[in-house]
């Protein structure tokens, strides 16, 4: 079986990098990679400096020391030489304090955004996400939990100034492949919070619905997600492009009738119980109308 998750990751990083140039980023030719040191980021830095000459592109690697644990500096600054080796034409380390209302991980991943904001190489610059179609689908199960509304639910935006997040449609087991064939080991970030608890349970429900031998609701779940950005345009703009509108309640996903976001989350993750999580969402769907 031929490995091909090295050229899917380095198109993945191109096309996305070629679409925002065609939308007035970049010009300056400086862009950014942020890098944790999971497979993720360390593969999408690779595909990122491997891409850039043939886009006449300068990558700068930027890691974020949340200085949470004994030696972080260090740890950081050992992923930036990494970096510059791997052929980034810089890398630097970013210090942040963590605190805040909301949370350890609200309260380092506000510092990060910050820091990483304002390390943009050029003000028309872009920073490099290593967002999965995992993180994705996480993203989206999160939202429906908590209730969230369209926009929320609607996931993660592939560019989205000055984020840009070129691997959304690619799978982590992916990146780990990508690594292991260019013969990197990824290693463990110290900005990777306390197991970030929330999003660890909805991983667990997926990998248990997979040692069941039944599908993992990942797609399900980005359909969910899909759907609600389609529903989360103004209603005239919407019926105009789409002759869909916005109704309240009930339509099938994933093969069964559901009321909204929370049957949503049940049919996705395929839970059959009671609902658990906090909030009284609203149900998100939409049904055929005439175009006005």
């Amino acid at each position: 079986m031929i490995d091909d998750s090295v050229p899917v990751v380095r198109s993945a990083v191109r096309a996305l990098l070629t679409m925002a140039r065609a939308d007035g980023h970049l010009i300056s030719g400086d862009c950014g990679v942020a890098v944790s040191g999971g497979p993720d980021s360390l593969a999408l830095a690779v595909a990122a400096a491997y891409v850039a000459p043939s886009l006449d592109l300068r990558m700068h690697g930027l890691v974020v020391d949340h200085g949470l644990q004994p030696g972080s500096a260090q740890v950081a600054q050992r992923a930036a030489d990494t970096l510059l080796e791997l052929g980034l034409t810089t890398a630097k380390v970013l210090p942040v304090t963590v605190d805040g209302p909301g949370g350890m991980e609200a309260a380092a991943r506000k510092a990060r955004y910050a820091a990483l904001r304002a390390a943009l190489p050029a003000p028309d610059a872009l920073v490099l996400l290593g967002h999965t179609r995992d993180d994705q689908a996480e993203t989206v199960l999160l939202g429906l939990g908590r209730g969230s509304g369209p926009r929320s639910i609607a996931g993660m935006r592939p560019l989205d100034p000055p984020w840009a997040r070129p691997l959304l449609g690619v799978s982590r087991l992916t990146t780990v492949a990508a690594c292991a064939r260019l013969g990197l080991t990824p290693w463990t970030g110290q900005g990777r919070i306390a197991h970030r608890a929330n999003r660890c349970r909805a991983r667990r429900r997926r990998a248990g619905r997979r040692a069941g031998g039944r599908a993992a609701p990942c797609v399900a779940v980005l359909a969910v997600g899909r759907r609600c950005a389609r529903t989360h345009r103004p209603a005239a703009t919407r019926r105009r492009r789409t002759g869909r509108s916005v109704a309240w309640p009930g339509r099938s996903v994933a093969g069964r009738r559901v009321g909204g976001a929370a049957g949503a989350w049940q049919a996705a993750a395929g839970s059959t119980g009671p609902m658990t999580h906090r909030g009284d969402p609203r149900p998100c769907t939409t049904t055929t109308s005439r175009p006005s």
